[in-house]
């Protein structure tokens, strides 16, 4: 069986999309110079194990948006932690199992050198992997 990675960030990130937020995608910070949004995988906490080795897991993203106004940045990751909770976020390659998800930070500045305004939250997944090997 070829191991396959948890798509949680790349789910949150095509919903965006659907939601009409065209320019979301699983990228680095330094890939936002013109704009954009950002969905980053964060370290996860593994708060139980299962004899049958799957885990459940605490599994945050960060969503960074990167405007040339302010304005809209802050309005925009605003906006976007305000949707989260409404998202089907189940994972797309049968991955995990989504217990929920919801804001884990709320939005703020981030200073982020070469780029131009950026507005960041981080959302917290709780699910749980469904085989050991991930």
């Amino acid at each position: 069986m070829a191991v396959t990675s948890i798509d949680f960030a790349d789910v949150l990130a095509m919903r965006l999309r659907e939601a009409g937020y065209a320019d979301a995608s699983c990228r680095q910070l330094s890939c936002l110079k013109d704009g954009g949004i950002s969905v980053r995988r964060l370290p996860a906490t593994t708060t139980a194990e299962y004899y049958d080795g799957r885990r459940r897991l605490s599994y945050p993203v960060q969503v960074a948006v990167a405007r040339e106004s302010e304005l809209q940045a802050m309005d925009e990751c605003c906006a976007i932690a305000e949707l989260v909770s409404s998202l089907d976020l189940a994972s797309r390659n049968g991955t995990y199992v989504l217990t929920g998800a919801g804001i884990y930070t709320e939005p703020q500045a981030l200073e982020v050198s070469g780029l131009p305004y950026v507005w960041q939250c981080r959302v917290a997944a709780d699910l749980t992997t469904t085989c050991e090997r991930i």
